[in-house]
């Protein structure tokens, strides 16, 4: 009979999940009590009203209309749960992206600019972004979630080729079926919503600035065929680490290369998190039969 292998006492990855979702909802007291400074685009997601998300403009909400009528309930209960629920959303996704290395992660980030979105402004100002990684992350292995990217930032759902690329076209489906399902509804829920929405981007889509800050790299265009040639590469030689850096160049408003890193680290759990999990799993199979 062999003797059963121990499974470490803690868990960091699940920890570094648990951990930041506490950090969340301590950053969000802070913001709501003016600690620290406004979280900028979590406000913007605030006033994109059911009835009128686009009331502001385009310097306000932006996103197709799912993801105001999916906020729409957390108005209902008060800014303050809202942007602490919120926060904690977003710090768990960090954690979950990044896993043990989420200290390392942070710690870069402060190196590298304090102030900016390259920095740590990802998870203070309340950006999508990181939700939207880690739906990237989850997406590999449950399609439906690539209806987040898709519905979001719209232009980082392009890791779906990922699939195609594979010829997995069940979970091909699945990942487009589930979006356009989401898109139907919303659209006989509020049509002209839609309607709004597809008027801003016919308004806007010449636009290199925003505010002070101004579209940086390559053309849209150009980053969406490196980003569908890098898939496609890793699709064919098993590298799924890839496709967050992919969706991360495909970003619609790259300000700066902060956009691309926060969605790339979830390159750290495809191409290294998971894979050592699996094979931790391997090992403790055997251990665990008793002969």
């Amino acid at each position: 009979m062999t003797s059963p292998t121990l499974r470490p006492a803690i868990d960091w990855d699940r920890f570094a999940v648990l951990a930041c979702a506490l950090v969340g909802v301590i950053v969000g007291f802070a913001q709501v009590t003016g600690m620290v400074h406004e979280p900028f685009d979590a406000i913007m997601y605030w006033q994109g009203y059911l009835g009128d998300p686009y009331w502001l403009g385009a310097g306000s909400y932006v996103y197709p209309p799912p993801m105001a009528q999916l906020l729409e309930p957390f108005r209902w209960i008060g800014w303050t749960p809202f942007i602490i629920m919120w926060s904690s959303l977003i710090w768990a996704s960090l954690g979950y992206v990044a896993g043990r290395w989420t200290p390392l992660v942070l710690l870069i980030g402060v190196i590298h600019d304090p102030a900016t979105v390259a920095g740590l402004e990802a998870v203070f100002i309340g950006n999508v972004t990181l939700p939207m990684a880690a739906a990237i992350v989850l997406g590999m292995t449950y399609p439906a979630a690539w209806a987040v990217p898709l519905l979001t930032k719209i232009t980082p759902g392009v890791g779906v080729v990922w699939f195609a690329a594979r010829r997995e076209w069940r979970q091909f489906s699945v990942a487009i079926g589930t979006t356009a399902l989401v898109v139907v509804g919303s659209f006989l829920l509020l049509p002209s919503s839609w309607r709004q929405f597809l008027d801003l981007v016919s308004q806007n889509t010449s636009v290199t600035t925003n505010g002070d800050m101004t579209i940086v790299g390559p053309p849209l265009a150009l980053r969406l065929v490196a980003a569908i040639a890098l898939i496609a590469w890793g699709a064919r030689t098993n590298r799924p680490w890839v496709v967050p850096i992919a969706c991360g160049m495909s970003v619609t408003g790259l300000y700066h290369l902060g956009s691309v890193w926060v969605v790339a680290l979830g390159a750290i759990r495809l191409g290294w998190i998971q894979p050592r999990q699996a094979a931790q799993r391997e090992r403790e199979a055997p251990g665990m039969t008793l002969d």
